[in-house]
């Protein structure tokens, strides 16, 4: 998923995007933000209330030994609220996004990137096998970012190319 980009060193050499994306992992990702969980019969005020209240944009849903069920994405919470009288009928089993593939924390950040393609979320659960328990979540934001800049690499790099 590099799209061909390289840079070139201050000593005449090329470094594909690959090389430089290499090495970076989702365990690097994990630690840059809190993350909260839902229960698949929490209802929809208090999901309302945990996505709003940590400014997440998806929570995943745990079953009781801690492993992935779904996401439930800010976006579905939006659609369900409009519907004021549904909303102490609806819970996180009913919102959530059950078909999410899940990182795990020695997946390569082009791992993670193709999958926020797949799945449109903003964050990602992280799962560490064996067990599948969800150890934290990875915002798209973060991954996108780090992407960008080993790509392009950093303004003195790209000056020293132009030289």
């Amino acid at each position: 998923m590099c799209f061909g980009s390289c840079l070139l060193r201050a000593d005449g050499n090329r470094i594909s995007c690959q090389q430089r994306i290499g090495n970076l992992s989702v365990r690097q990702f994990l630690s840059s933000h809190s993350w909260s969980s839902l229960h698949p019969e929490e209802r929809l005020p208090q999901i309302i209330e945990q996505l709003t209240g940590e400014g997440q944009q998806a929570l995943p849903v745990l079953d009781s030994n801690g492993r992935l069920l779904g996401m439930v994405s800010i976006e579905d919470v939006y659609v369900a609220s409009q519907a004021h009288f549904l909303s102490d009928l609806v819970v996180a089993a009913d919102l959530m996004r059950s078909d999410i593939v899940a990182l795990e924390p020695d997946d390569r950040l082009d791992r993670a990137l193709e999958l926020f393609v797949e799945s449109d979320l903003l964050c990602l659960p992280v799962v560490e096998r064996p067990g599948g328990k969800v150890i934290g979540t990875v915002k798209r934001s973060d991954v996108s970012r780090t992407y960008l800049r080993y790509v392009q690499g950093n303004l003195a790099d790209r000056q020293q190319a132009l030289v």
